[in-house]
């Protein structure tokens, strides 16, 4: 039969009160919804245990928030020789070291009378004070190098220990038996530093690396002895931290476990976001991109504690003031036991081209403050065979 116009009319008009009814049950169950995520009372940060989702009725949609624990930082020797110049001086809480590494392979210290450095400073760089030390740990650009291991300050023809470097100085001389036994292998040598000689007035020096034309070398006699691949600026923490940094070039990793243990392997998780409240004043400027990932490795000193399959990036600007790195599909896969349970590491990209920093508040700053998983999961219904 054909339907009738005007019948299909009433038709839909008869569904549609049963329509509004159907939505007013729906919207009665939706407030249901938001009222069990709102179960945290008047604490901003929710309970430490997680009293709601270990509480849950099956079924039961609940938030609550927890503490991120083990928060600390990791070091990760490192060398900043990913950019074209090298770096000595002292500049927002780090201190720089220029090291080049001769290449003496082949060469002779027959007849050697005289030695020098020489460098031709960076047009607009100050002039500093600087001492110039052997450097006696050997590596290799792209390696770590754990610690500046120098020897004592090498004297000029006159016995000073600290030169001036400028525009207008740009030749340092150097012990001719010191270099002799350099070239000849006689002593434990594998380059040589640059050391800002002021611990308290900033300033920055900036010298040419082995890809300029006319780089930072050493000269004896008539030979000149260009630096090898292996140059590189050292960098390292000048002063006390301010919460927990997260750095490149002096690299440093936030590492944190997640609460697992306070959380049913049974429960499912909706969304999950680890918080972090930055310490004003502490990100560099002009920021930079916090790269989120799963260690292979807790141990630190283990090449894979710096691996790992990633979780999120999120950038950060001189105006952050909150880091929300969203981490639901990464807890449920540990929950589930697809992934380790090796917690997370954080970290600022561009480890090797530049010097950046971001501080966070850490677990022993006040409740308002303390890094947090924000959690909203569900408790699975359970039905009898």
């Amino acid at each position: 039969m054909i339907p009738n116009p005007a019948q299909s009319g009433r038709g839909a008009r008869r569904g549609g009160a049963g329509g509004r009814r159907t939505l007013q049950a729906l919207l009665v169950v939706a407030l249901a919804v938001v009222a069990a995520c709102t179960t945290d009372g008047d604490t901003p940060l929710g309970r430490d245990i997680g009293d709601d989702v270990l509480g849950a009725r099956a079924g039961e949609v609940i938030a609550d928030s927890f503490r991120v624990t083990g928060d600390t930082v990791v070091v990760v020797p490192s060398m900043l020789d990913g950019v074209d110049t090298l770096f000595v001086g002292l500049r927002r809480g780090y201190r720089y070291a220029a090291i080049i590494v001769p290449d003496f392979s082949g060469a002779s210290s027959a007849g050697l009378t005289k030695a020098e450095l020489r460098t031709p400073v960076i047009a607009g760089s100050p002039s500093i004070p600087v001492t110039i030390h052997p450097v006696t740990t050997a590596w290799r650009e792209g390696q770590n190098l754990s610690s500046l291991d120098t020897l004592a300050a090498l004297p000029d023809d006159q016995g000073r220990l600290v030169r001036t470097l400028s525009e207008a100085t740009q030749r340092v001389t150097l012990p001719v038996d010191v270099v002799r036994a350099w070239i000849d292998g006689d002593s434990s040598f594998a380059g040589v530093a640059i050391v800002y000689a002021d611990t308290a007035r900033e300033a920055l020096l900036a010298l040419p690396t082995r890809s300029a034309d006319i780089p930072t070398q050493i000269v004896t006699n008539s030979t000149v002895f260009h630096p090898t691949s292996d140059d590189g600026t050292f960098v390292e923490a000048a002063g006390p931290d301010s919460g927990r940094v997260v750095s490149t070039g002096y690299v440093r990793y936030l590492h944190v476990d997640l609460p697992l243990d306070s959380l049913p392997d049974s429960v499912m998780v909706n969304t999950a976001v680890v918080r972090l409240h930055v310490v004003p004043g502490s990100i560099t400027p002009g920021g930079g991109l916090l790269e989120m990932f799963v260690p292979d490795d807790t141990d630190p000193a283990a090449p894979g504690f710096r691996t790992g399959p990633a979780v999120t990036a999120v950038g950060v600007f001189d105006t952050t003031r909150t880091v929300d790195f969203p981490v639901t599909l990464t807890l449920r896969a540990m929950l589930q036991g697809d992934i380790r349970r090796n917690g997370l590491n954080i970290r600022l990209g561009g480890e090797r081209t530049a010097v950046r920093q971001a501080a966070f508040y850490g677990s022993d700053a006040a409740p308002t403050r303390r890094p947090m998983l924000r959690l909203v999961a569900t408790q699975p219904v359970r039905f009898s065979p």
